[in-house]
């Protein structure tokens, strides 16, 4: 690990809004059962997870949030550039990445791969070299009619056990 981690660092975050996070994820989940019984159509997408991913991200590592959008880096670690990508409870899909912009092998340094639990809390968090995730073919195009939308990660939580690198101890 070429940085070393800051555990009670995330911790301490996840203390300072546990208790409104908890509340938020009541609040959301009911919204969503409402919209979802008066539309037909679950809602999707919630900028507040992604952002949640980053700052976790930031304070394990002790590196720095960009607030650009214009990259694929979302957390700068020194020199080291991680793309963070995150997921909030066990629904179908949780282990897929939305779309990362590029798959050149100078992108990024490492992809992070962050799990919230239903109540937006850190599960786990897992970093991969980047490089090492193009050169096993686990990075794949997402095609929609034929064209490229980006590129997928698909997590196997069992065979990327070596690269978890944060495990909400159990309560």
């Amino acid at each position: 690990m070429p940085f070393a981690l800051k555990p009670k660092k995330l911790m301490l975050l996840a203390a300072q809004f546990s208790d409104r996070l908890h509340r938020l994820a009541v609040l959301s989940d009911q919204v969503a059962s409402d919209l979802h019984r008066i539309t037909g159509k679950k809602a999707k997408g919630d900028q507040l997870v992604s952002v949640l991913g980053e700052a976790a991200v930031a304070a394990l590592t002790g590196g720095t949030v960009l607030p650009s959008e214009d990259t694929e880096t979302d957390v700068l670690v020194g020199k080291l550039r991680i793309s963070v990508k995150t997921r909030r409870g066990n629904g179908k899909g949780w282990t897929q990445t939305s779309p990362i912009s590029s798959n050149h092998p100078k992108a990024i340094d490492y992809l992070a791969f962050v799990h919230l639990n239903s109540s937006y809390l850190v599960n786990k968090i897992w970093l991969f070299p980047w490089k090492q995730l193009l050169k096993d073919g686990r990075v794949r195009s997402k095609k929609v009619r034929e064209n490229s939308r980006g590129f997928l990660f698909h997590l196997s939580p069992q065979r990327d056990a070596p690269f978890l690198i944060f495990s909400r101890p159990s309560p």
